[in-house]
């Protein structure tokens, strides 16, 4: 993993121009899209998400060592190149650079991850609707058994 803007890469151009754009929109559409358990893997890392926060990065041999300044990046989407052209997306794809944004502390970055080789995602198990009973048929009322008397004429004046 490492800092946008290191080395020229042409991923690097397209992340800072979305970073200005629209970080925030990302965001919230990626707590939609990345909840629950999510863990990707690369050649030489696991990353465990919780809710699209980072919460483990293990190297492929077991370690899991707190890297400094991993700590709250959350997962925003997927850079992927398909026949030569750059797409943002949260879908993802063998290959794909994982979006890695801080948005906190003194200042926002975004990393990318190298290319991963696999995703598992356990979404949220979200709350089953509860059976709703069909509206109940019920006969009319009786008609009223009141009876209605005419008044008696009013003498006339």
């Amino acid at each position: 993993m490492r800092p946008v803007g290191v080395d020229g890469d042409p991923r690097d151009f397209l992340a800072a121009r979305l970073a200005a754009l629209s970080a925030s929109t990302w965001e919230a559409i990626a707590r939609e899209a990345f909840a629950g358990a999510l863990v990707l893997e690369t050649a030489n890392t696991r990353y465990t998400f919780q809710d699209a926060t980072l919460v483990l990065r293990e190297n492929a041999g077991g370690d899991a060592t707190p890297i400094p300044g991993t700590r709250g990046l959350r997962l925003i989407g997927f850079l992927t190149c398909l026949q030569g052209l750059w797409s943002f997306s949260t879908a993802w794809a063998p290959g794909a650079s994982a979006v890695l944004v801080r948005t906190d502390g003194p200042s926002a970055s975004f990393f990318l991850t190298s290319g991963t080789l696999s995703r598992m995602h356990a979404a949220p198990e979200l709350p089953r609707p509860r059976a709703s009973r069909p509206p109940r048929l019920a006969a009319p009322p009786p008609p009223s058994l009141t009876r209605v008397i005419a008044a008696p004429a009013a003498p006339a004046r």
